[in-house]
């Protein structure tokens, strides 16, 4: 479940829990230092923890808000992690204090608490999918790039060691075995990623996989060579959709 970290000054702890109970009610969770630190814990550590972890910071905003000595150092903190930052306003735009005078606030009156809440859940969620998305990214590329790695290897043996079993030293079935694997493992990451990746590369992805399957399903039903080429065929054609996209991927990640 993403986590908001609730920035707040004591005395709106009431108004804090009220948010918290709009963000659960959401599907998020919120950190309240007051209720969620178990008093056995060394504060400071699990509030640098919750910073570390959280999807973004909201920010209590109100007369109180730039009274308290931990509130900016909290904002500063997630604002050098590249996270999202979201002030609720209970009152005039001009209570915004230090680091948060730059950042665009939601009017928050307390009788339309949800709507503000709202608000700054899909901030949250659209300024965190970046970060997610190229995690996802990350995670593909290496799966493509063993996949590239095995074909190039396969294909530097002669044809006499390729087309032989591995149970008499040659590579072909091994080759299928591994392409069969490493579609799973890819399968796994963009079934479970689906709604982060770009339409367009989920497409390429499952067509990637798909090529990979029809080339470890190939059979060799005769001695001659029209079988092994056609195997090869396929598994071409997936060595190629696949250096095509891990281009494509690499210059994704490099902006």
């Amino acid at each position: 479940m993403k986590e908001a970290f609730l920035s707040y000054h004591h005395e709106d702890k009431v108004l804090a829990r009220s948010v918290k109970d709009e963000l659960e009610r959401m599907g998020f969770a919120g950190f309240l230092a007051h209720e969620d630190i178990e008093v056995s814990a060394e504060w400071r550590t699990e509030i640098r923890k919750h910073l570390d972890s959280c999807s973004g910071l909201i920010a209590i905003v109100t007369n109180s808000f730039g009274k308290s000595p931990w509130t900016n150092q909290e904002v500063g903190i997630v604002i050098g992690k590249g996270k999202p930052v979201i002030p609720l306003i209970f009152g005039p735009s001009s209570l915004l204090p230090g680091l948060l005078e730059a950042i665009q606030g939601i009017p928050s009156p307390e009788s339309d608490l949800a709507s503000a809440v709202s608000e700054a859940v899909r901030v949250i969620t659209d300024k965190g999918r970046p970060l997610e998305k190229t995690k996802v990214y990350d995670e593909v590329v290496p799966i493509l790039t063993e996949f590239v790695n095995r074909w190039e290897s396969y294909l530097r043996l002669p044809e006499n060691e390729r087309w032989i079993s591995s149970a008499y030293g040659g590579a072909h079935d091994a080759m299928q075995v591994a392409a069969h694997r490493i579609a799973n493992k890819l399968i796994a990451v963009y079934s479970a990623n689906s709604d982060l990746i770009d339409p367009g590369i989920l497409n390429q992805l499952k067509v990637i996989s798909d090529q990979m399957e029809a080339f470890s399903r190939s059979r060799i039903l005769s001695v001659g060579s029209g079988d092994y080429e056609e195997m090869e065929r396929k598994g071409k054609t997936a060595y190629g959709t696949a250096v095509a996209l891990l281009a494509y991927l690499k210059q994704t990640l490099e902006q």
